[in-house]
């Protein structure tokens, strides 16, 4: 898997449910309430780009996008709510 879209109907990705996808790319979420889960993409070492587009809330637990891309970027609507666990 390189890219993966989430649907609207996703609000949740659960601890280490996309750990260590090592060929994983992008990610987009559609939803609007969003909560990225510990370690949830955790080693995905190629992964650059987390996007969220529609969101109005976006939660990110500890380690959430750790060990990825040196060139990741997060996208997220500038009117967003956005809540990081460090």
């Amino acid at each position: 898997i390189k890219n993966l879209i989430f649907p609207q109907k996703v609000r949740k990705i659960d601890y280490f449910a996309f750990s260590l996808c090592l060929e994983l790319l992008s990610i987009e979420f559609l939803g609007s309430h969003l909560i990225v889960g510990q370690s949830s993409f955790d080693q995905s070492v190629q992964l650059c780009l987390a996007s969220f587009p529609n969101a109005l809330q976006v939660s990110i637990e500890k380690n959430a996008f750790f060990d990825v891309s040196t060139d990741f970027s997060l996208l997220i609507c500038h009117e967003a709510k956005f809540d990081y666990q460090a």
